[in-house]
């Protein structure tokens, strides 16, 4: 946090990390810095999905995305959700993951799970609403198609 001229690291070997972070930060932070951890995204299953902004392909020297519609996919067996877009993602020279359903948490960011984990995916919109490229594993992805 700049800001506050603090550095706050956090090494995990094993478990889930995301949950080891989120948990030893929301300590941390408010304690040492007086700073509010923003909760956990929460997907908005009600929220209109506009799938054509969304759907194409994106590429990165290291991943390769597609974004798909995808209809009538449950989730899980709690929270059946009709989802209209799906995620397949290709590292490369690896094998492709997917397809995942993309859950909308707000008009960019759509959650999904990998490895049975949170994974997040956030959506740039040109001028146009259309998205131009995607925020994923760190990496910035342009459309390509």
């Amino acid at each position: 946090m700049p800001a506050d001229g603090a550095v706050v690291v956090l090494l995990v070997t094993g478990g889930v990390p995301q949950t080891m972070h989120r948990a030893v930060f929301a300590e941390l932070v408010p304690a040492m810095l007086g700073r509010h951890v923003a909760p956990d995204l929460v997907p908005d299953d009600a929220r209109l999905v506009i799938a054509d902004r969304y759907v194409g392909s994106f590429s990165s020297p290291l991943l390769d995305l597609d974004v798909a519609r995808w209809s009538s996919v449950t989730v899980s067996p709690s929270s059946p959700v009709d989802t209209v877009l799906a995620l397949t993602l290709r590292p490369a020279g690896g094998e492709p993951v997917g397809p995942l359903p993309l859950r909308p948490v707000d008009d960019r960011v759509f959650l999904t799970e990998l490895d049975g984990r949170p994974y997040s995916v956030a959506f740039e919109l040109g001028s146009h609403g259309q998205s131009v490229a995607v925020l994923a594993g760190l990496r910035r992805l342009v459309r390509v198609r």
